[in-house]
């Protein structure tokens, strides 16, 4: 499988990208987008901008598709209540929206799979999950509550990696290692927006493997 992937920032998508190896249970590739997007992203707005190009040029790619990530922070979790009637403050759906998703993935790809494309909104944020993956959450604490202020991100910032200003070096070792040492049901139990993440990678990757050229005409 052959994917793209934006976030908000390169050290999340290399902890993204072993996490989606974990959850399709194989390796996979790294789309190299054209040079003219932007080589380095800061935030979740910027992941928002960004993301219209990075499905488009994937769409124009012989990749698979594109995941798109960005932390819910303190804004509303995304809901089954929300599929066919986005939400307001849902960074989901604001994601689904800015990409123009499901304008995109109705684009026929001749002689290729159709597109797929995966969101994932962490609840609160990706450090939450990897947290909650090793069995080190913050005891007394909600993983669906905590988190919704700057000062309780930067705790659990803390708790992960230990550092107050953790260098991206060590951040992609450690995170790496414990992406690989993740205990996956026990996080998809406990966290339905990576159960959810999780479903969609899934699904992703079986209408790709289960896709067959048509015959020649």
């Amino acid at each position: 499988m052959k994917l793209a992937f934006c976030s908000e920032d390169r050290t999340d998508i290399v902890i993204l990208h072993a996490l989606v190896e974990r959850c399709v249970g194989e390796p996979v590739e790294t789309a190299n987008l054209p040079a003219a997007l932007p080589s380095r992203q800061g935030g979740w707005s910027k992941a928002l901008a960004l993301a219209p190009k990075v499905v488009r040029n994937v769409f124009n790619s012989d990749a698979h598709g594109a995941v798109l990530v960005i932390d819910c922070d303190e804004t509303l979790p995304h809901d089954k209540g929300h599929v066919g009637q986005p939400a307001r403050g849902c960074r989901h759906c604001e994601l689904a929206r800015a990409a123009d998703v499901a304008t995109v993935l109705a684009w026929e790809r001749p002689m290729l799979p159709p597109l797929q494309c995966v969101i994932g909104v962490p609840v609160r944020m990706l450090e939450t999950w990897l947290l909650v993956a090793t069995g080190t959450f913050p005891r007394n604490e909600s993983s669906l509550v905590y988190g919704r202020n700057s000062a309780e991100r930067r705790a659990l910032k803390f708790a992960l990696w230990r550092e107050e200003r953790p260098t991206r070096e060590l951040m992609i070792e450690r995170g790496k290692t414990i992406v690989q040492n993740a205990d996956i049901p026990r996080l998809t139990t406990e966290s339905p927006s990576f159960a959810w993440f999780r479903d969609e990678l899934i699904r992703a990757h079986r209408a790709v493997l289960g896709w067959t050229p048509p015959p020649p005409a």
